[in-house]
């Protein structure tokens, strides 16, 4: 009886002592774990558009530029992922608008990739540093003009971006929109005086990727603005030479007459 009685009491101090320890546990954790959350919080809400969320943790004094493992902030991954209200209240709490994560890459490279041309305006509206280079040596220029958006080609273009700087590679904006086919994109690079015969680090030219991708229009016009025929590649073709559509090759064949 008497172990009985004296388990029966073991249990109910276990009982009273297990909630006063887990409040101490509780208690006594550092303030910076739950600042911790808070911003990783931030930096999830940020990513699913959850704009009251966002509101909520920047009411609090929440760290509005603390980057997640990869090196995202909420303001990169939300102009990356084109949550505008949320880029909006994240640049009128201060968000640094031109941190970037490990490889380089701003919010106004991630949103000019991704086409996001009113959060481009935005970061550019507070001032975002236009030729930042990603550890490719892209730029957002470059970035956009591969892409096809026009639109914020021109508004990057009206903020002064240089137009001939090269990518690791060698590739220009200029090279990337001929590639690609988006004339628009090259007649606007081409009013701006951007470089034709600049060559990538294998010697090919904006119009080395045109004619082989069989932009025809691009091909005229890059042409009837002067690019270079006779340019080679390393291996020493040129670019009648990689060409495919024979209407290619006959304007080729016709620039390069004396």
């Amino acid at each position: 009886m008497l172990q009985a009685f004296a388990g029966k009491f073991c249990r109910c101090v276990q009982a009273l002592v297990l909630p006063v320890v887990v409040l101490a546990v509780i208690f006594a954790a550092p303030a910076g774990a739950f600042a911790a959350d808070a911003d990783s919080q931030l930096i999830k809400a940020a990513r699913s558009g959850d704009a009251a969320t966002v509101e909520r943790l920047l009411a609090g004094g929440v760290d509005i530029d603390h980057p997640d493992a990869n090196g995202f902030t909420a303001l990169f991954i939300a102009s990356m992922q084109g949550h505008g209200a949320i880029v909006e209240a994240l640049l009128a709490k201060g968000a640094d608008i031109d941190v970037q994560r490990k490889n380089g890459a701003t919010a106004l490279i991630a949103a000019s990739q991704n086409g996001h041309g009113a959060i481009v305006d935005a970061l550019l509206a507070k001032g975002a540093a236009v030729d930042v280079q990603a550890y490719k040596g892209d730029t957002a220029l470059i970035m956009a003009s591969q892409k096809g958006h026009g639109a914020i080609v021109e508004a990057l273009l009206a903020k002064g971006a240089a137009i001939d700087v090269e990518a690791n590679n060698g590739a220009t904006a200029f090279i990337m929109a001929s590639a690609y086919g988006h004339g628009a994109i090259v007649e606007a690079l081409l009013a701006k005086g951007a470089a034709i015969d600049v060559q990538t680090n294998n010697g090919a030219t904006a119009l080395f990727f045109a004619s082989l991708q069989g932009h025809g229009e691009i091909v005229e016009a890059l042409l009837a603005n002067g690019a270079n025929t006779e340019l080679r590649l390393k291996d020493g073709r040129t670019a009648l030479d990689i060409a495919k559509n024979a209407a290619i090759k006959d304007m080729l064949r016709a620039a390069a007459k004396p």
